[in-house]
């Protein structure tokens, strides 16, 4: 179920500073702090079939996806949606759907990397394997000690940043949808809503993002790779993904353990995702540092992503 296609831009970060409030920033345009927009003056054209999937207010925003009718032998379904640029942060998000969903995976695209129709459901598979997706807040793994996998589609708190923290709005142009269904049986008006609290971009002090550290190219049966960081930053949460799916899995900054794990889980259905109660302080300079050892085999995959702030823009750490 979970094959994972996380790549984000390559960047590079500037030379150290001795302030904890500049963010580290990678390649993407960063949010602006501005006046707040309202829908009127920078939504989707209302008149466009994207526009009536949105519902937007002062405090959030509603995203109700058309009514999904599967068919025999389709379990994954995608969907494109396009996205309106407000002056707004993310500082919450969460789904309803109807039964018979397994799975939603969010990600966010670039209109430029995908020829298929917006704001239309898909079989998955026409999309190919190789879709270069970035993230707006990494949504495969949950850590189960907040959550049963019952409770994940249906009002779970994906994410609840702090006071005065957000994630940047939209985070691409495009939102891409995956949309895992039971198998076996062909299901009617299937519904999937995200709904995503939202405060004005002059509100917001910190801005939160996902900083990837990745195997681009290896063809041994360990792996070690790490970046060091310009500034101060806090980490809230830690996820990642190996395959093969034995040994070990850890990221470290510094002398500090931040997630340690057999790779054999994350061949379970909920992956899992480490965040922290009160983020991890990580200080100017320290490497943080992805293993994976695979206990002989050759490894296919080592990913981890960790949600820091203040990260105005995604960054990729790779070999």
């Amino acid at each position: 179920m979970f094959t994972l296609s996380l790549l984000f831009l390559a960047c590079s970060v500037d030379g150290p500073e001795s302030t904890t409030t500049t963010p580290v920033t990678g390649t993407i345009q960063s949010p602006q702090q501005d006046s707040p927009k309202s829908a009127e003056q920078s939504g989707p054209d209302t008149n466009g079939s994207s526009a009536k999937n949105l519902e937007i207010t002062e405090s959030g925003l509603r995203v109700r996806l058309p009514a999904l009718n599967s068919k025999s032998g389709v379990s994954k379904y995608c969907f494109l949606q396009q996205m309106p640029d407000l002056d707004i942060g993310m500082t919450s998000l969460s789904f309803e759907t109807s039964a018979g969903v397994q799975f939603v995976r969010l990600q966010g695209i670039s209109p430029q990397a995908v020829s298929a129709d917006t704001n239309k459901w898909m079989d998955c598979s026409v999309l190919g394997d190789n879709l270069a997706t970035k993230s707006i807040y990494e949504m495969v793994g949950i850590d189960l000690e907040k959550a049963t996998s019952e409770t994940l589609f249906n009002g779970f708190q994906w994410f609840v940043l702090p006071e005065s923290m957000a994630f940047g709005f939209p985070g691409t142009e495009l939102w891409y949808y995956e949309v895992q269904l039971d198998e076996g049986s062909d299901l009617k008006d299937v519904s999937v809503i995200t709904n995503v609290s939202t405060k004005p971009q002059t509100e917001v002090e910190r801005w939160a993002g996902v900083i990837d550290i990745a195997m681009e190219d290896g063809d041994g049966d360990t792996f070690e790779a790490g970046c060091s960081f310009p500034k101060d930053i806090e980490v809230l949460s830690v996820f990642g993904h190996s395959e093969p799916t034995k040994g070990t899995w850890t990221v470290q900054c510094g002398d500090q353990e931040m997630f340690s794990v057999e790779s054999k889980l994350f061949a379970k259905d909920i992956p899992p995702l480490k965040s922290f109660e009160t983020p991890k302080g990580i200080a100017s300079g320290t490497k943080c540092t992805l293993k994976c050892d695979w206990d002989g085999d050759v490894g296919e995959i080592c990913i981890a992503s960790l949600v820091a702030a203040p990260i105005e823009e995604p960054i990729r750490c790779v070999n």
